[in-house]
């Protein structure tokens, strides 16, 4: 009975959120799929081009950097701090204290842009389909869903999922 209640524990800790073995596969798979030097100019000109495909309407949240051309110095110049804003995060998903204080920083940035729930889902599908693109066939999405919604809860100061609902 006992090891029941105990496999029963670490099932339910193995589909719980954003847990240690989840953070560890996303780290790891971050590492593969973000790349080096040009790859990660490219993975992240990757998403914003599927982000922008599907939902066109998106591209107006980024008139200030010229969302018209995911190919200008402006928009390429912001879509590499988003990068390195995702880099950083991911990075600090086993230091909770580090990780929230910037995620807060992340979400003041944010607050005053007025950016509808639905495109900070846009854009984890986005990214969902990207990472698999980049390393293959090892993706694990669960890991990814759940601590990419940890992320943008974070970011949104609204509770997960972050799903698109079509």
């Amino acid at each position: 009975m006992l090891k029941t209640v105990v496999f029963a524990c670490l099932v339910a800790m193995a589909y719980a959120g954003c847990n240690p073995l989840k953070l560890q596969v996303v780290k790891q798979q971050w590492a593969q799929a973000e790349g080096y030097g040009n790859d990660r100019e490219s993975f992240i000109t990757n998403v914003f081009t599927r982000l922008f495909d599907k939902h066109p309407e998106a591209r107006a949240l980024f008139d200030r950097v010229r969302g018209d051309n995911v190919y200008s110095a402006e928009f390429h110049a912001h879509a590499m701090r988003v990068l390195g804003g995702i880099d950083r995060v991911i990075n600090l998903l086993n230091d909770e204290a580090t990780m929230d204080a910037d995620l807060a920083h992340l979400k003041t940035q944010h607050d005053g842009r007025k950016i509808k729930m639905m495109y900070y889902s846009f854009f984890k599908e986005a990214m969902m389909q990207e990472i698999p693109d980049a390393i293959g066939q090892c993706f694990n999405a669960d890991a990814w869903s759940a601590c990419f919604d940890k992320i943008l809860s974070g970011i949104t100061g609204a509770d997960g999922p972050f799903t698109v609902n079509e």
